[in-house]
C-alpha cells in the first residue's frame, strides 16, 4: 500500500467522489479550493492505493513542522480491514519529523451518530493520537484536536489553516478550553 500525490484528473475525481460521500457539507472545503492550494504546495491531496485499488484519501495542509490531517477517509468496502491504521503508519513514516493534527467532531455532547463518534476517537487513540488540552469551535462545529506528539498549541493549529488556506479561516474557528 501506498500514499501517492494525487495529480491526476482521474485520481483527483476518484477521491472528490469519496470526499463528497464522506463528509457532512458543513465540514467541507470547496474541492476546487483544496486543488488550487496543492498547486502552491501548502496542501497535498493523497490517494491511498495499492496496483488498481483506491482505498482512499487523505488531505494534509502544512506549516512549518506542523501537519494537519485535514480530511481521511477509506472507501466504505475496505472499511474495518485495517487499511486506516496501515494508511495512518504510512503517513507517520512519510512525515516522522512533524507534528500531525486532526480533528474529530467532540463525543462530549450527545449527537445523532454519537456511536460514529466514539468509534472515530477510539481508533485515534488506539493509533497513538493523543488528546490535546484545547478543542475548537470549527464553523460551527465544536471540534477535539489531536495529535501524535503532546505539546500542540492552539497557535501552530491554527497558523496551519492561516498558511494553507488563508487568513479569512481564522474568524471561523474558536478556541475552546476542555
Amino acid at each position: 500500500m501506498e500514499l501517492k500525490t494525487a495529480e491526476t484528473k482521474e485520481k483527483l475525481n476518484k477521491i472528490r467522489e469519496l470526499y463528497e460521500k464522506s463528509f457532512p457539507e458543513n465540514e467541507k472545503k470547496p474541492f476546487s479550493l483544496i486543488c488550487k492550494k496543492q498547486k502552491t504546495k501548502k496542501i497535498e491531496i493523497l490517494s491511498i492505493e495499492e496496483k488498481d485499488s483506491f482505498y482512499g484519501l487523505m488531505i494534509l495542509a502544512f506549516h512549518n513542522n506542523c501537519v494537519l490531517l485535514d480530511y481521511f477517509a477509506i472507501n466504505p468496502e475496505f472499511q474495518s480491514k485495517g487499511i486506516g491504521t496501515k494508511a495512518l503508519n504510512l503517513l507517520f513514516e512519510k512525515m516522522k519529523d512533524k507534528k500531525i493534527i486532526i480533528e474529530i467532531e467532540t463525543t462530549s455532547k450527545k449527537s445523532d451518530n454519537q456511536i460514529q463518534r466514539e468509534k472515530r476517537k477510539n481508533f485515534y487513540l488506539k493509533n497513538n493520537f493523543i488528546i490535546q488540552p484545547f478543542k475548537v469551535n470549527l464553523f460551527n462545529v465544536e471540534m477535539e484536536i489531536l495529535s501524535n506528539c503532546r505539546n500542540i498549541n492552539f497557535e501552530e493549529y491554527i497558523n496551519v489553516y492561516i498558511n494553507a488556506y488563508d487568513k479569512n479561516f481564522e474568524k471561523n474557528i474558536l478556541l475552546l478550553k476542555n
